[in-house]
């Protein structure tokens, strides 16, 4: 996916969010180190580190779908999920979806349900 800007000032707006982005991938892979090496130095029992890099991590990679860094297809490759609600086309799909879709009309056994509670109302009135 090629991004493209109209101004300067989106463009800098979107480097700069993906300057942070990539900081903070390079933060978590440090910290997570970190986590590892204190599991490891306190006995190396339950691997209990693994609960903040995946947390820390699905932050990221959901993260980095918005940016535009990752893609679907990447998701897919990787974990086998489709994740279909996060491209472009679902997305257009959606808005052709829901700009043509026509108003839903009575169903028959509604109205059937209405005449007759209508028609019992006018017995109990007379």
């Amino acid at each position: 996916m090629k991004l493209t800007f109209d101004n300067e000032n989106d463009a800098r707006v979107y480097v700069r969010s993906l300057r942070l982005f990539y900081q903070e991938v390079r933060i978590a892979i440090l910290v997570t180190a970190f986590f590892a090496f204190v599991w490891l130095c306190a006995g190396a029992g339950y691997f209990w580190p693994v609960w903040f890099a995946m947390g820390w991590s699905a932050s990221l990679i959901f993260r980095g779908l918005r940016l535009g860094v990752l893609d679907a297809v990447w998701v897919e490759r990787v974990f086998g999920l489709r994740i279909r609600h996060l491209t472009d086309q679902w997305e257009d799909q959606k808005v052709k979806d829901l700009l043509h879709t026509p108003p839903k009309k009575k169903s028959s056994s509604a109205k059937k349900n209405t005449s007759t509670l209508s028609h019992k109302k006018k017995q109990a009135h007379k």
